[in-house]
């Protein structure tokens, strides 16, 4: 008989939007008087059900009894789901059935950031910035044209002010 653990995980993200990782592991202690050789399939599935990314299998050799072991597993190539559930199935090598446990299951849901999306919604962000500005600098050039004045100076002294000379009077 072996015990499984809890699966634990870590991501590791990439540039590649199609790219990113997921290390996967689990402590298997065999509690059998017998030495046991397990095998371990590590894969992800994303939130509607569908496969994502690599299935990896991993072989353990020669677990003695009463030694627990951590099993390790890599998922490669799972994009830019935010939300995965990681498994591993953990099975006796060559007598498939004879605790009658078949495989032993083991899950976890993986919340990762989609890099990729949100560097891009900051981009879009961006653009509609700058398009928005520019549109308003636009309008704003096309309004003042619009009420300018055709002859800026209409006194013809090209904008110097006139002071008329007077004499001044006695009071009378």
């Amino acid at each position: 008989m072996i015990y499984v653990g809890g699966l634990s995980s870590r991501y590791h993200w990439s540039i590649n939007p199609f790219g990113g990782s997921l290390e996967l592991s689990v402590p298997i202690r065999n509690a059998s008087p017998d030495t046991l050789d397990v095998v371990a399939v590590f894969s992800a599935n994303n939130l509607f059900g569908g496969h994502v990314g690599s299935k990896e299998k991993v072989v353990l050799l020669d677990i003695k009894p009463g030694e627990t072991k951590t099993i390790s597993g890599q998922v490669n190539g799972l994009g830019q789901w935010a939300l995965v559930k990681s498994q591993v199935e953990v099975s006796r090598m060559g007598e498939e059935d004879a605790w009658g446990l078949g495989t032993v299951n083991r899950d976890r849901w993986v919340f990762f950031l989609p890099w990729f999306l949100v560097l891009l919604a900051v981009l879009l962000l961006v653009g509609a910035f700058y398009w928005r500005r520019r549109r308003k600098a636009r309008v704003l050039a096309a309004q003042s044209s619009d009420t300018q004045p055709e002859s800026p100076h209409l006194d013809g002294n090209n904008g110097a002010s006139t002071v008329e000379a007077g004499v001044r009077g006695e009071p009378s």
